[in-house]
C-alpha cells in the first residue's frame, strides 16, 4: 500500500462549511492558505459562549470563499458579507470554549448582523489574532506549553483515511460522506484502521505527530449540506465498533495531530509513516453512545 494525500480541507470558521484545497501550508495552529488559517474564526452567543453545530446545525450551511486575506460568506439567499481580519476590533473579548476561557476579536457589526440573521439568534463572529494564545492540552501535547491551536476543538490537525470510512460505511444502512467527520487531511492507499497505528508522519515538507484519537460527537449525525440531523448514525455504530475507554474514552474516528515541522503540502503527496505505535484496542461500549450532546 502507498498512502497519499487525497484531500486537504480548510475550515476558516469553526463549524461552518469547509474549503477543499489542492495545496496548503502546515502551520503551527493548523492549515494555512495564504493569510487564512484553519478555524481562526468562531461564532459565539450574546453571553460569550461558543456556538458550534452541536448547538446550531445551521452553521454547516454557511459557505465560504477565500478573497485574499478575507472571507466571503454566503447562505440562505442573504446578500454576501465579507469577514476581514484587518477590520476586527482591537479589544480582546473573552469567550468560553468547552468551559475554558479564551479570547477573540469581534468582527464589524454588519458581519455579526449577517450571522445573527442567518442563525436566528444574536451572535458575534470572533477572530483569533496571532498574539492570542491558546495552548493544546498539555497531557497530549508534543511540546507542552508551546503547542498551540486556533478554535479547533483541541488540536490543530485531524487525519482520516478513506479505507476506514469505507469500513464504517459497511456498518450503516445509509453510508455517510467523509465531510461528516470534518478532517483536515484525508489519506488514500491504506488498509482500514491503518491510522490507528501511526505515530509520526512526513508529508510534503512537513512532519506531524499523532497525539490522540478523536472522540466523536453529534456533529457526525448532521448532514453537512443541509444542516439537519439525520438520526443516530454514524455515531451509534462507532460506539459499537470503535469505542475506547481509559485516558481517552468514547466513540472514535480519525486521529488528532500536532505539527513538528512546518511546510508546504499538496494533494497527491506521499504520506510516509516515520514511526508506528501499538494500535488502539477498540471494544463495544457498555452503554449506548449519547447523540444528544
Amino acid at each position: 500500500m502507498h498512502p497519499v494525500i487525497k484531500e486537504i480541507n480548510l475550515y476558516p470558521i469553526k463549524s461552518c462549511g469547509g474549503i477543499s484545497l489542492q495545496s496548503a501550508t502546515v502551520g503551527q495552529r493548523g492549515l494555512e492558505a495564504g493569510k487564512i488559517g484553519d478555524r481562526r474564526w468562531m461564532v459565539s452567543d450574546a453571553d460569550g459562549v461558543m456556538i458550534t453545530q452541536r448547538q446550531n446545525a445551521n452553521l454547516a450551511r454557511v459557505r465560504i470563499e477565500l478573497l485574499g486575506g478575507a472571507l466571503r460568506l454566503t447562505g440562505d439567499g442573504l446578500d454576501p458579507v465579507i469577514a476581514d481580519p484587518a477590520e476586527v476590533s482591537g479589544e480582546r473579548i473573552p469567550v468560553q470554549l468547552f468551559g475554558r476561557e479564551t479570547v477573540g476579536h469581534r468582527a464589524p457589526a454588519p458581519v455579526n448582523e449577517w450571522f445573527s440573521r442567518f442563525l436566528g439568534q444574536k451572535v458575534h463572529l470572533l477572530y483569533q489574532k496571532d498574539e492570542d494564545l491558546r495552548l493544546c492540552d498539555p497531557d497530549f501535547a508534543v511540546a507542552p506549553g508551546i503547542d498551540r491551536v486556533g478554535y479547533a476543538d483541541a488540536y490543530p490537525y485531524l487525519i482520516a483515511t478513506e479505507a476506514t470510512l469505507a469500513k464504517v460505511n459497511t456498518l450503516l444502512a445509509e453510508p455517510v460522506p467523509m465531510n461528516r467527520f470534518r478532517p483536515n487531511l484525508v489519506v488514500s492507499g491504506t488498509d482500514a484502521d491503518a491510522e490507528y497505528g501511526w505515530k509520526r508522519l512526513a508529508v510534503g515538507d512537513a512532519e506531524l505527530e499523532i497525539v490522540k484519537p478523536c472522540t466523536r460527537c453529534v456533529t457526525t449525525t448532521i448532514d453537512q449540506e443541509k444542516g439537519v440531523k439525520t438520526g443516530k448514525e454514524p455515531l451509534a455504530s462507532l460506539g459499537r465498533a470503535y469505542f475506547l475507554s481509559g485516558p481517552v474514552q468514547g466513540a472514535i474516528f480519525a486521529e488528532n495531530a500536532i505539527p513538528t515541522r512546518l511546510g508546504a503540502i499538496s494533494v497527491g503527496d506521499p504520506l510516509i509513516v516515520l514511526e508506528r505505535k501499538t494500535p488502539h484496542a477498540f471494544r463495544e461500549s457498555d452503554a449506548s453512545v449519547s447523540v444528544t450532546n
